[in-house]
């Protein structure tokens, strides 16, 4: 589904196929952490933070983004809830909540309404902050930075390695058309992509790209 604003005869016939949507409302908040957690539950990961607790308004986020990827919802209201939960999320991120789960949770949903320069620049922020000292704690739920690790397991030993590898990989695969346009600046963030043990076979032939590249 791609937004698009130009309205026309061809544009109406696209989005009447679902293929764009031209407007969307701002969706009433819902806070039901019962639909959040049916959400959770449907995950993996989401097993995790099964007994974490959350703000009302956090969420409402969740739950509009959960909304914005029901297929019983029409393109139009799927839209409204994702750009209401973009709206709402960085409502709360401008009052002054900073932590780890939330800009997370945000960086994901730029990335979804194709906000792409956003959301790397909060990822370079988070990596900035914590790649020398993974010194934070997860207290409530979160959407990962990368979908990939929607259907991945962690675990209280490594579930903060399996949060900092999505925020790494989604950097590497967003901040530039190409690894190769980075060189040497993307190694050490490969390094410890393989370190923290969530590394694909992908990530891994970029990594010695490099070192057969650039490495002297």
């Amino acid at each position: 589904m791609n937004l698009f604003c130009c309205k026309n005869d061809k544009a109406a016939q696209l989005e009447d196929e679902g293929v764009i949507v031209q407007e969307w409302d701002h969706i009433e908040d819902n806070a039901d952490s019962k639909l959040s957690d049916t959400f959770f539950s449907m995950f993996p990961f989401g097993s995790f933070f099964e007994s974490y607790k959350a703000s009302s308004e956090y969420i409402g986020v969740l739950n509009n983004y959960i909304l914005s990827r029901s297929p019983g919802n029409k393109s139009r209201q799927r839209v409204g809830h994702l750009m209401t939960a973009l709206e709402d999320m960085r409502k709360i991120v401008d009052q002054g909540e900073n932590s780890i789960e939330k800009l997370t949770t945000l960086a994901r949903l730029a990335f979804e309404t194709g906000e792409r320069a956003w959301g790397v620049k909060i990822l370079t922020h988070l990596i900035n902050r914590y790649h020398s000292n993974m010194d934070f704690e997860i207290h409530e739920p979160l959407l990962p930075a990368c979908p990939r690790f929607d259907d991945i397991l962690p675990n209280d030993k490594n579930i903060k390695e399996w949060l900092f590898s999505s925020i790494i990989e989604q950097y590497i695969e967003k901040h530039a058309f190409s690894t190769y346009f980075t060189r040497l600046a993307t190694l050490p963030l490969l390094k410890q992509l393989s370190r923290l043990g969530f590394m694909t076979d992908d990530m891994q032939r970029r990594m010695e790209i490099m070192h057969r590249c650039f490495s002297t």
